[in-house]
């Protein structure tokens, strides 16, 4: 996450004073040879110093104070952008104030204003830019010019150095801003993009568990309709052995319903670890594919608790592995690999590999097709989880998937 844009202004305004104290050091070294006499030059150095010293405090407290995300309130952008006219104000008053060529450098303050600060902030700052542009004009210390040849030299060179600095100014203020909004923005706009890709895979559990609570009657009806046509004696015999395939089959998709409704009713998988539902997972999921040659290495899973897999968890596990499967693959290969308190879950098989797939903020494009909507699922709900995942090739051909979801350690039971 990007900070927030008041922090980072405070922040950039600190910094670009430090270009502000550079460029009063050099006027400061400089009126020497420009004015042809060291009267003024003890004065400014000794403000310049007081000015470098402020602005350290003020970027020690900015390093090391603990604040919200909103920042030190005493360094608002407001604040201290008047803190700069303010310095640069005192700065021109010991250096013939208006006269001086210098005084310029409040178009380049005024311009950050309007681009960091509110409308009336910004307005306020530049009615007291010009209150101090009025002051400065009647009141200030004049220097002491040798010559009028000297004088114009020096309003040049002035000039000069203040076109200099509010270029470099500009570009650097500019430029950073605008680099921190384009990442905010981007942040910003993947965040929405995750949402409305969760809001799509949330009403598509949605519709998937009401239309199995819909699917709950019919295939009551049909397993009542079988199971009059066993007891019936007139019943052909040479097609009692479909029927009892057809009720193996409704018993199955009523034990499938059975589970979900139950998964949905529980929070979790709590009082058993990762490593025992990852067995009763791929238990039940091989009982549908007797025909798949099937490993599973759960030893780092032991001491993962599993009661924050759900009935998404599931699922996408369960993507993954019909994906393999769809993918030709004749072994599969699930294990698991702990990271801290993170699950990683491997699946890699042996089928055709799945083509890289484009980013999931085009689901409708990936829906097109069904193993690239399954990971998409699989993906989003690792994401969901604080997880990854992760798919490349496996090491002797098909697709290897790195799966990972973090879980709190299984916590020891008092004796």
């Amino acid at each position: 996450m990007i900070a927030s844009l008041t922090r980072l202004t405070q922040t950039r305004l600190i910094d670009l004073r430090w270009l502000s104290i550079g460029a009063m050091l050099i006027a400061a070294l400089i009126s020497p040879n420009v004015l042809g006499t060291h009267e003024i030059l003890p004065r400014l150095l000794a403000f310049t110093t007081l000015a470098a010293s402020l602005n350290a405090c003020l970027w020690l407290a900015s390093r090391f104070h603990i604040s919200d995300r909103h920042g030190i309130p005493a360094l608002t952008p407001m604040l201290q952008l008047h803190f700069d006219l303010l310095c640069w104000s005192i700065f021109i008053y010991l250096s013939g104030g208006a006269t001086n060529p210098l005084i310029s450098v409040f178009l380049p303050l005024v311009a950050i204003g309007a681009i960091t600060l509110e409308r009336g902030q910004a307005w306020l700052l530049g009615v007291s830019a010009i209150l101090f542009y009025s002051f400065l004009w009647r009141f200030h210390l004049p220097l002491p010019v040798v010559d009028a040849e000297r004088a114009t030299y020096m309003h040049l060179l002035g000039m000069w150095l203040v076109f200099g600095v509010s270029t470099v100014v500009s570009i650097w203020f500019i430029q950073s801003m605008s680099g921190t909004l384009r990442r905010r923005d981007a942040a910003l706009a993947e965040a929405r993009e995750r949402n409305i890709e969760a809001d799509w895979l949330l009403s598509l559990g949605t519709q998937a568990a009401s239309a199995a609570h819909e699917m709950s009657t019919p295939l009551a009806t049909v397993g009542l309709l079988l199971e009059d046509w066993q007891e019936d004696a007139q019943f052909p015999d040479e097609l009692r052995p479909e029927l009892q395939l057809a009720r193996r089959q409704i018993d199955r998709c009523r034990q499938s319903l059975d589970r979900l409704s139950q998964r949905a009713r529980q929070t979790g998988a709590s009082g058993q670890s990762a490593a025992s539902w990852l067995k009763s997972f791929v238990h039940a999921w091989q009982a549908n594919h007797p025909a798949t040659d099937f490993r599973l290495e759960t030893l780092e899973a032991q001491d993962i608790q599993a009661e924050t897999f759900d009935l998404a968890s599931e699922r996408a596990l369960g993507c993954l592995l019909n994906n393999a499967l769809e993918a030709g693959a004749r072994q599969i290969l699930l294990s698991t690999r702990k990271h801290g308190t993170a699950l990683e879950i491997v699946v890699e098989d042996d089928g055709c590999e799945l083509p890289e797939p484009a980013r999931t903020d085009c689901l409708p494009a990936e829906l097109l097709d069904t193993r690239q909507s399954r990971l998409a699922i699989a993906r989003a709900t690792a994401e969901q989880r604080g997880g990854h995942l992760h798919q490349r090739g496996g090491e002797t051909g098909g697709t290897r998937i790195e799966f990972l979801l973090p879980h709190p350690p299984i916590r020891e039971k008092n004796a």
